[in-house]
Order: C-alpha cells, then structure tokens, then sequence
C-alpha cells in the first residue's frame, strides 16, 4: 500500500492480487459496500484456449444499501481472450462509486483455467 498527501487530503493507494481458478460461476473479485475507486484490475488470459470464453462484470450501488447496478460487462474469447498482436493482459478501467463497487468474472465456456489477477485502487 502506498500513500501520499496532497493539499490537505491523503491519497491511499491499494494493490491486491492473486491467482482465481474459474468454477463456471459469477466468481467476485472486488466485492465492497464503501467508497471506492477502482483504478485498474489486469487479468492474465494467457492461457485461454479456442471455445474459453470469459465475462467481467463491473457493478456499482446507486444509494446506500441500494440494489447493484451492472455499469460494464466485457466479454473475451478464444484463444489469449482474442487479444492481437502478442497482448496477454485483458484490463478493466476505472470504476467508482460512494457506496460499493463489485467486480466478477465468470468463465462461461471451455475448460475451467487458473488466471492471474492484480487489482489497483484509490482509497
């Protein structure tokens, strides 16, 4: 974690990571009821095989306590997600929300794979 301190306010940065092994489910990888910014979550889709096809779903609360809202949803197929030109790193953009963020990923075809993720977020 690293933090900074600018014009009176502090900036915390938060990193997490690790490997998820896809069960065919809506798996979460950021599941939260308080204020974040979601800067950025990379997955490794290296090893997709042709059939593999994974979803991101990126979901926000509206109030406090309020029912999710899916706000994005990315889907990638085949092999190395179908990403082109040696790219491996399937990324999810900036997400925010004063009252939750939930980020999932669910393999919805092919064979269950292992990937490896990293989360970055402001605080």
């Amino acid at each position: 974690m690293l933090g900074s301190s600018r014009g009176g306010t502090t900036e915390t940065w938060q990193w997490s990571n690790g490997t998820l092994t896809a069960d065919g489910t809506e798996q979460a990888l950021l599941d939260t009821d308080d204020f974040r910014w979601t800067v950025l979550l990379y997955v490794n889709v290296d090893n997709m095989q042709g059939g593999d096809t994974i979803v991101f779903r990126t979901y926000i609360r509206m109030s406090s306590g309020g029912a999710w809202v899916l706000v994005d949803l990315d889907t990638y197929t085949g092999a190395d997600g179908g990403l082109v030109g040696g790219e491996v790193m399937a990324d999810e953009g900036a997400s925010i929300s004063p009252y939750g963020v939930k980020i999932t990923f669910e393999q919805s075809a092919g064979v269950n794979r292992d990937f490896d993720w990293v989360l970055i977020e402001w605080l």
